[in-house]
């Protein structure tokens, strides 16, 4: 079955993949602060405006929003979208403090003066992995999952990219922190389309309504 999703959604997996060998390249050449230096040199007031707001792409909030919007019209796909965000968020939580890894403005303390958003609360600890990498990345990869436009994988996959580009550009995580979060997203809405779609008790008909 894993075989046949990715051949049937291969606009979104294909870049995916790209994504992560391109990543795997850079983690291997770089320090671990060096995206972030170089990120941070990029900003324009332009890019903050973008950045600061598009990082919500990857917020709990937006994620449920999604889900209430889905339980309008299926009540399956919307379960299956909250056990997704429900599993990601509390794995998530637990890594960070498992780990307990320094952000980019504890990790270069005084020693860089990193650019700052207006409006951006930058915080110091639990930064491995990123929640918004994974949020983002579970709820676009769900999205691409259920949808039977084979093409809607390329923006998916987009805004996937652009929340988790937004969390090292605002100096909130490493490049490491974000590349892991966005394959643990993945990993786990690839699981839980799968667990749901052999369930038999989720493909009775009452599954299959919604509120309207």
């Amino acid at each position: 079955m894993l075989r046949k999703l990715l051949l049937e959604h291969r606009w979104f997996f294909g870049f995916f993949m790209i994504y992560l060998i391109f990543g795997a390249i850079l983690l291997v050449n770089l320090s671990k602060g060096d995206a972030v230096l170089w990120a941070n040199a990029l900003h324009e007031p332009i890019k903050d405006f973008i950045f600061k707001y598009l990082t919500h792409l990857g917020d709990g909030l937006f994620f449920v929003g999604v889900i209430l919007i889905f339980l309008l019209y299926r009540y399956y796909f919307a379960l299956m979208l909250a056990v997704n965000f429900a599993i990601t968020g509390l794995s998530v939580a637990l890594f960070k403090r498992l780990f307990g890894m320094p952000r980019p403005l504890k990790f270069f303390s005084e020693s860089i003066d990193l650019h700052i958003v207006e409006g951006v609360k930058l915080y110091k600890n639990h930064s491995f992995p990123s929640g918004h990498s994974a949020t983002a990345f579970s709820l676009f990869c769900g999205l691409v999952l259920i949808s039977k436009n084979k093409p809607f994988g390329t923006p998916c996959f987009l805004c996937g990219l652009f929340a988790t580009f937004s969390r090292v550009y605002l100096a909130q995580h490493f490049f490491i922190d974000t590349y892991f979060g966005a394959i643990w997203g993945v990993f786990l809405a690839i699981c839980v389309f799968i667990i749901f779609e052999n369930n038999p008790k989720f493909q009775q008909e009452k599954w299959q309504k919604g509120l309207l």
